[in-house]
């Protein structure tokens, strides 16, 4: 018990507390850095799984694979005040979970 007790009142180079002290950061530190990289690789994931969503309703869309009958509407291109053209479209809506995509094709 002398012993300890000399280290923790010693004066030369780094004392017991110190050192304690360090390794406490050192470990609340790599607690962090782990948490931070479960957390980002956690966001890649689901970033990843949204944008495969996406291109997969935008192939669909392209190739007009869709379920549902076409849409038939009337766009109009231009402004209200300088003659309109009005054209017939087929309109495609593919929708999954949050994503809905709208496609239309001349007819």
């Amino acid at each position: 018990m002398n012993k300890v007790m000399g280290k923790l009142r010693n004066n030369i180079g780094e004392s017991m507390a110190e050192l304690l002290a360090a390794l406490l950061i050192g470990a609340l530190a790599m607690i962090m850095l782990a948490d931070m990289v479960m957390v980002s690789s956690g966001i890649l994931t689901s970033s990843k799984e949204s944008y495969i969503d996406y291109i997969t309703h935008l192939n669909v869309l392209s190739e007009r694979n869709t379920n549902a009958p076409d849409a038939i509407g009337e766009v109009t291109i231009g402004d209200e005040s300088a003659n309109p053209t009005d054209s017939d479209v087929a309109m495609f809506v593919y929708e999954k979970r949050d994503t809905v995509i709208i496609s239309f094709k001349k007819r």
